[in-house]
């Protein structure tokens, strides 16, 4: 290029720098909205009030470019001519954000260039026309530049990703066009906005909320911003209307506003068709989802709107329209006279407008014409609408034959969407001109057609011969003066009963005193539509208010087991014999009925059987269905007058066990502690010694999960003969019959923990150790369903080691001391008072220890006497809701195990405790250690104490570690207790 050429393009640069130059601060964020083309002119002319008319010249000129090049840029002196960044949607200035996360969008650099006497732009020469973009070591040549038609102009083409743009979301990239030499010819800037944000639905709403087949408007707030970087937007294109998958619409929204707020208009036949049959429509709430697309094809989040539709016509609810009398009742009947009357219907909708209901009475002879409810009342979708002063007339010249009217009422309802519905309702009533008639009169203790009275529960029941109007109004009334003083007595309830009516007069007071009283109908009495009554209007009936009287009661078998029948038998006295005899005339019937009872729940699967009475009177009731275990209860034997009169006689019963063959085994023998575990022979020659054996029995095997309880436990040691002292050969249960006291007995007898206490015979000081003790606990048990007849025994065999007398030979030592008091008479005296007074402290207090063990010995044997007959006693209490015993009966067996369990506390924790010793035993355990030793020590020979002393110590140290866990429970060795199950 020539000197000339190059001032020229020199000075043509210059103005289309300055061009640039006044165009660029608009390009930065905050300065516009978005690049020249689209919306930025606006902005520009929004911004730069003094050169409004410039800049929508030079803006309208640069969007006439793409079109008309040729005549636009014709005079010009050639450069860079409408720098242009797009994507495949062709939205200038903006590109989409990547569909692919971390992925990026291709996007186009376009521009139109032209160099001064240079018709050979393209590639390869499109090098001259290159781009520096952000990160790019080096300038980059357009990748294409095509000449337009035989112009100089050329169209050239860059593609890029977002990827090369660098990091920001609004990019410019830098344009420079060189001559052929190399020199810079003319520069632009390719401003660009990469759009990754879809719109934002602010706010979406329907109305009307209520509507049938009108137009809807749905008001939308729309904002649009292309990035966090700028507030620009790419401008909307459409909102999407879909409903379900049956309707779906597209509404145009271009606009180049980042804010649009708008209103469109959609009809709800459009939405949802109208239905063939209007009532077939399900009404309800419609959601209309809508989504916003920008010009990027950037689809907002969904938002929904919701009316909602109703296209279904009120109806009247079966059954509800009524036309009532002026007493309220509904009038079915009536006679040949005007009747005032009120109309009453129910219209369900759940938009129903109260102001639209209309009906219309021309066919009752009502002159009002078709008015407008008096008053409606909406409650859940339904109005209750009410006419008042209305008027029914049946002519006097209809046929009586016919008896039969219809009326036809229209009724006339709207919602308030104007769905409408017109009803036509025909209404019966039919003619009664015929007076009722009385058919019987009866109590609800009619017996034998004599009507009884008695002293609770009275019903008195009128049967009425009437197959018109009725006598729902209770217009019937009786005359109780005789009874309850009642001169005009109303019935409770009268109610249809085939093609009779029944009034009832129920629960009806009885003042009166035992004999023939007059009931009567009052002659004013009439039917619904005051017909009087007509018939016998006077009746007898008999007043009775004494129980009856039950004698002697029996049953047989007196052993019943499940299979049999049980025959209950008593006699009986009433006075309904003397009051039948006083009805005149005398009626030819027998003896008044008794009816006999048995309440058998408590033995039987049935709740009670029904018996006979015969004579004057004996009874008897079969009772069968009894339970197969065993059972004690008491049963109720009632007889009930036919005055409904009862009374009623309490019998003990057994059921006997269905398993009487049956042998239990719910426990086994844990452990066993003998105290003291060995006895000095001398001391065992010289008193009985109070031994006991603490056990402890465990459940075992599968009846263990039956819950096996002990009812009762009793001890039989007669094995133990000869060591046990007293009678020990005789059957324990004998020896309580005759008053005797037993040698051994139990504490704690009904628990897992029972105490065997044996007072020992003299005899056992010259036995060979050990002594086996043996003992049979028999228990009395049962699980959740049965009473087992075969007792459960437990045998128990405890080893109870005998050691030498520790404390020498008795005469020995009292010589040995004589001859040592001898040496000093003044101290032998004084050593004798003490030896005295030794011997009468620990005397005294073994005989304590005897006497306690006696006496709880005694209790036992009180508390075995007396288990069975409580038991029956108590459960008879338990079946008798009036006598009030049971109560007294625990109280008394609870007072004897008290006492009992107090003795026995006494014993263990201060003259012979058991196991380790605790610390509240602690005097106990003296005193025990000092009776078993120290009793004789007056008289010990101190040569062999320590040998006794450390036998004790031995003893204590064993039991203590065999029931602490050294040694496990059950294990047994050749001295130690042991146990037969």
């Amino acid at each position: 290029m020539d000197e000339a050429m190059r001032k020229k393009a020199d000075k043509s640069r210059g103005p289309r720098k300055g061009f640039v130059d006044f165009l660029s601060p608009y390009f930065s964020k905050g300065a516009m909205h978005q690049p020249i083309l689209g919306k930025g002119y606006v902005d520009l002319i929004r911004f730069c009030p003094a050169e409004k008319f410039l800049a929508a010249f030079l803006s309208a000129l640069i969007v006439m470019l793409p079109v008309a090049s040729m005549s636009v840029f014709a005079d010009t002196d050639g450069g860079i001519i409408n720098p242009l960044v797009s994507d495949s949607k062709r939205v200038p200035g903006f590109v989409r954000g990547s569909l692919v996360p971390g992925g990026g969008t291709t996007f186009d650099l376009r521009a139109t260039v032209k160099i001064p006497n240079d018709a050979d732009l393209g590639c390869p020469n499109c090098q001259q026309f290159r781009i520096t973009r952000p990160g790019a070591p080096a300038p980059e040549g357009f990748q294409s530049c095509t000449r337009v038609g035989a112009t100089d102009y050329f169209d050239c083409l860059h593609i890029l990703s977002t990827l090369e743009v660098g990091s920001n979301k609004v990019f410019s990239i830098a344009a420079e066009l060189l001559t052929d030499a190399g020199a810079v010819f003319d520069t632009a800037s390719f401003n660009g906005i990469i759009d990754e944000e879809a719109p934002v639905i602010n706010s979406l709403s329907a109305s009307p909320q209520l509507i049938s087949t009108d137009d809807l408007q749905f008001t939308l707030s729309v904002k649009d911003t292309a990035n966090a970087e700028t507030i620009s937007c790419s401008g909307m294109k459409y909102a999407l209307f879909t409903y379900g998958a049956t309707f779906s619409r597209t509404v145009d929204m271009v606009s180049n506003n980042c804010e649009v707020d708008t209103v469109i208009s959609i009809n709800a036949k459009d939405i949802i068709p109208l239905p063939p049959d209007p009532l077939s429509e399900d009404e309800g709430d419609i959601p209309i989802k809508v989504k916003v697309f920008d010009r990027l094809d950037q689809a907002s989040a969904e938002a929904t709107a919701t009316f909602e539709l109703d296209r279904v016509i009120p109806d009247i609810k079966p059954g509800t329209f009524r036309l009532l009398d002026s007493r309220g009742r509904d009038i079915s009947y009536a006679s040949s006279s005007q009747i005032p009357a009120t109309a009453i219907i129910e219209i369900s909708d759940k938009n129903i407008d109260l102001g639209s209901i209309k009906a219309n009475f021309m066919s009752l002879k009502d002159a009002n014409g078709a008015p407008a409810a008096t008053g409606c009342t909406l409650a859940q979708g339904t109005a209750i609408c009410r006419w008042e002063g209305l008027a029914v007339e049946i002519p006097q010249s209809i046929d009586p034959a016919a008896q039969i009217k219809d009326f036809v009422i229209q009724i006339n309802a709207s919602d308030f969407v104007l769905n409408n519905a017109t009803f036509d309702l025909t209404y019966h009533i039919e003619l009664d001109n015929t007076p009722p008639g009385v058919a019987e009169v009866k109590t609800g203790y009619k017996s034998q057609d004599v009507n009884y009275l008695g002293k609770k529960f009275n019903n008195i029941t009128v049967v009425l011969a009437e197959t018109g109007s009725g006598f729902a109004s209770k217009d019937i009334f009786l005359d109780l003066t005789s009874i309850n003083g009642t001169p005009h007595a109303a019935p409770n309830w009268c109610e249809k009963a085939g093609s009779f009516w029944e009034c009832v007069w129920n629960d009806t007071q009885v003042t009166a005193i035992d004999g023939v009283q007059q009931i009567s109908i009052e002659p004013d009495s009439a039917d619904d539509v005051g017909n009087l009554i007509t018939g016998e209007l006077s009746h007898s009936i008999i007043v009775d208010k004494t129980d009856p009287v039950i004698g002697a009661a029996s049953y047989a078998p007196t052993a019943p087991v499940s299979g049999d029948t049980i025959a209950f038998s008593f006699t009986a006295q009433d006075n309904a014999l003397q009051l039948i005899a006083l009805l005149q005339p005398l009626p030819l019937i027998p003896v008044p009925e008794l009816k006999a009872y048995a309440e058998t729940s408590s033995i039987s699967t049935r709740e009670g059987f029904q018996g006979a009475c015969t004579g004057a009177y004996d009874c008897t009731v079969n009772a069968n269905e009894l339970f197969s275990a065993y059972t004690e209860a008491v049963i109720n034997l009632t007889a009930k007058d036919p005055a409904g009169n009862t009374a009623k006689k309490e019998v003990p019963i057994i059921i006997y066990r269905g398993d009487p063959s049956g042998t239990p085994n719910f426990f086994t023998i844990g452990r066993i502690e003998p105290v003291p575990p060995s006895i000095d022979k001398k001391v065992a020659s010289l008193t009985p010694l109070q031994l006991y054996f603490y056990t402890q029995l465990n459940k075992v095997g599968s009846q263990a999960q039956n819950d096996g309880v002990i009812v009762h436990n009793t001890l039989d040691c007669r094995e133990s003969a000869g060591l046990i002292n007293g009678d020990t050969a005789t059957d324990p249960a004998l020896l309580l019959q005759l008053g005797q006291r037993l040698p051994y007995y139990l504490m704690n007898e009904d628990s897992l923990e029972p105490i065997i206490a044996i007072e020992s015979s003299n005899q056992i000081g010259t036995m060979e150790s050990p002594l086996k003790f043996k003992c049979k606990m028999i228990l009395q048990v049962r699980d959740a369903t049965t009473v087992y007849a075969n007792p459960e025994i437990e045998e128990v065999t405890v080893n109870v080691r005998l050691h030498g007398n520790g404390l020498g030979d008795l005469q020995d030592n009292i010589n040995q001391k004589l001859e040592d008091i001898n040496k000093d008479i003044t101290d032998t005296e004084k050593d004798i008072s003490s030896l005295e007074k030794w011997v009468n402290i620990f005397g005294i207090y073994c005989n304590i220890a005897q006497t306690i063990g006696t006496l709880s010995s005694a209790l036992q044997l009180l508390k075995s006497a007396l288990w069975p007959p409580l038991t029956v006693v108590y459960s008879a209490c338990l079946a008798c809701a009036i006598c009030h015993c049971a109560g007294a009966i625990k109280a008394l067996w609870t007072g004897i195990c008290s006492i009992t369990g107090k003795i026995n506390w006494l014993a263990d924790s201060f003259f012979w405790p058991t196991g380790f010793a605790e610390p509240f035993q602690i005097v106990g355990w003296i005193l025990k250690i000092s009776c078993m030793i120290f009793y004789y020590c007056a008289l010990a020979d101190w040569k062999t104490i320590a040998s006794l002393v450390y036998s004790v110590v031995q003893d204590t140290r064993t039991t203590v570690a065999k029931f602490s866990g050294d040694i496990p429970i059950g294990t047994k060795t050749q001295e130690e207790s042991t146990t037969k199950d």
